[in-house]
């Protein structure tokens, strides 16, 4: 009884702590933010009452409602985590509250974390508005896969860097604040050297979209001619584009992947993934290559005309194939940042 006293006295004092913060003058959201902040706003109070009142007295009807509350507000935080991350961190919970719930509710709430592991750095082009978009996303030594979420500029690094990162985690997403040192690097991975770069041209496909909106001799001039011409002339000579099995280049497909065409440009890896395994039947061999780009036809809701990892060794490109698109995927996979011009 005294422990439940004392986790409803702590609820109660967090309860007002917590109102009078979110409540106060000393925060100024921008319009589109604002209405965001309102669906998570009542239902972090709704939490809280729902809470203190379960603490002073148990009922099964109450719990059953602080569930629907953690699951409701657990799909608005996890809507925020890409575009605002910010408002994640204002309206997080301190670790005090969640851990005076009860122990099968915690799991479904945010919480403070350490991590540590290998960068991946994708940026996102959209060539006809001229804007990108940069995720990060963390490798644990556990295998587990983390989305990195900055309130503000993210950490100027290369994919393939090991770093320790501290922020505010929600299932499979984390919101950090650069403020706070919350990246920490532990080994930063480097620019490849300018030289001959071995490269696999993969096209792909969806198994309910299976078209071929260009021709495997199309994909080698664009890739292996003007592409390639572009790097010798910008690197005065130093950069050169071929394929391992061929000089001219080394084109693989059309491959249908036993995927659906998606609605958007979540689950890249995965496409790239099952295009690699098809290919491999052909010779394709990951290790022979500095650099794969995957040609896909356009997707459906992905606002973006391609993908490059950042000093990492892969591109996908969306229906867009020119000299540009490939040029500018492959100069992040180079490790440069690119402005669309």
């Amino acid at each position: 009884m005294r422990r439940a006293k004392r986790r409803g006295d702590l609820v109660s004092v967090l309860l007002a702590f917590f109102l009078c913060a979110m409540t106060g003058t000393g925060l100024v959201w921008a319009h589109d933010e604002t209405a965001a902040l309102q669906v998570i706003r009542p239902l972090t109070v709704q939490l809280l009452k729902l809470a203190e009142a379960l603490s002073k007295a148990p009922q099964q009807a109450k719990l059953h409602e602080l569930q629907e509350t953690i699951e409701a507000r657990r799909d608005a935080l996890l809507a925020l985590m890409e575009h605002h991350p910010a408002m994640v961190l204002e309206v997080a919970l301190p670790d005090a509250v969640r851990k005076s719930l009860p122990e099968e509710l915690q799991a479904r709430l945010e919480h403070q974390e350490t991590l540590e592991g290998e960068l991946t750095v994708l940026v996102s082009s959209n060539f006809e508005l001229k804007v990108a978009q940069t995720l990060y996303e963390l490798t644990t030594d556990r295998g587990e896969h983390v989305g990195l979420h900055f309130a503000g500029e993210g950490p100027d690094l290369l994919t393939g860097s090991r770093v320790r990162v501290h922020g505010v985690q929600l299932e499979n997403q984390m919101a950090l604040d650069p403020a706070n040192s919350s990246t920490q690097t532990i080994t930063a991975a480097e620019v490849a050297p300018l030289t001959i770069k071995k490269v696999a041209v993969i096209l792909v496909n969806f198994q309910d979209k299976a078209i071929q909106p260009y021709t495997p001799s199309t994909a080698k001039s664009v890739m292996f001619t003007t592409t390639n011409a572009y790097y010798q002339e910008v690197s005065f000579g130093k950069t050169k584009l071929e394929g391992f099995n061929r000089p001219d280049g080394d084109i693989f497909g059309w491959y249908t992947v036993p995927i659906n065409s998606p609605r958007s440009c979540d689950g890249v890896e995965a496409w790239t993934d099952a295009a690699g395994s098809l290919a491999r039947n052909d010779g394709f061999n990951p290790a022979n290559y500095s650099n794969e780009i995957y040609l896909f036809p356009r997707v459906s809701g992905c606002n973006y005309g391609g993908q490059g990892t950042l000093g990492g060794r892969w591109s996908a490109i969306f229906g867009v194939l020119t000299t540009r698109a490939v040029g500018h995927e492959l100069g992040h996979n180079f490790g440069l940042h690119l402005q669309l011009m």
